[in-house]
């Protein structure tokens, strides 16, 4: 038997993004979510089941409060992690 062919390619794409986002726990995120234009940006704490969980600080969007806040994967329609290249110039 050659495994699991059930799979739809969103439950695949969801195994892939969770994945990518357990190794990189630590690393600044920034996330645009369905629909447009909602960003969020924070650093990753932890991915559990089919959330990952980021630490956000104040931003200007009054909206968002800074804190834990968890993510649903499937809602994540583009991801960004900030490397060394590009940090932003203000950075503390």
């Amino acid at each position: 038997m050659r495994g699991n062919t059930n799979l739809s390619s969103g439950t695949v794409r969801q195994k892939f993004v969770a994945d990518t986002l357990k190794v990189n726990i630590g690393k600044r995120l920034f996330i645009l979510l369905q629909p447009y234009p909602h960003a969020i940006m924070g650093k990753i704490v932890a991915v559990q089941s089919d959330f990952v969980i980021l630490d956000v600080k104040p931003t200007q969007y009054s909206g968002m409060t800074a804190g834990l806040i968890h993510v649903k994967i499937e809602d994540i329609e583009a991801f960004y992690f900030e490397d060394e290249a590009y940090k932003p110039i203000n950075k503390e």
